[in-house]
């Protein structure tokens, strides 16, 4: 059965038979025979639903080619997301690794700094307790002030 909207009027082939059918529920409906001023109607509404059904027809078509062509796009976003998220995941191990290295360089710099900074107190002291053993020999310290001289 297919049905084509004229004025008010609805189209109905069914059968072989064609009825001419109200769209108003409140109308009582004709008896359905065709008659001869029908027939120009009839062709118009058939040229009409043909013209319709063409154009609904390359509508349907484009919309298919756009979500064919949205399919795509989304396929090669899907793909380069993925590239790029390996990508990401191998530059940031690499960049774990490099973090690693560093922090553990930072800690061996610290350890020597503070290994340095011990041996410089050590010798700060043993400097300060030399001078004070050769300022307790007064006056005959100076032989050795010359002597220390010219070891340098």
């Amino acid at each position: 059965m297919i049905y084509r909207s004229v004025s008010s009027m609805v189209w109905a082939y069914d059968f072989g038979v064609l009825t001419k059918h109200s769209t108003d529920p409140g109308r009582a409906e004709p008896t359905g025979s065709l008659t001869s001023e029908d027939t120009p109607n009839l062709a118009a509404a058939i040229e009409e639903r043909d013209v319709a059904i063409a154009s609904l027809e390359r509508t349907l078509t484009e919309q298919q080619a756009h979500v064919e062509t949205l399919r795509d796009a989304l396929e090669r976003a899907k793909f380069q997301t993925r590239i790029l998220e390996q990508s990401c995941s191998t530059q940031l191990g690499e960049a774990r690794e490099r973090a690693a290295v560093a922090e553990q360089s930072v800690a061996d710099l610290q350890t020597r700094i503070a290994a340095l900074e011990a041996s410089h107190e050590n010798l700060t002291k043993q400097l300060a307790e030399a001078r004070a053993a050769l300022d307790s020999f007064g006056p005959d310290a100076a032989p050795i002030d010359e002597m220390l001289a010219s070891l340098k």
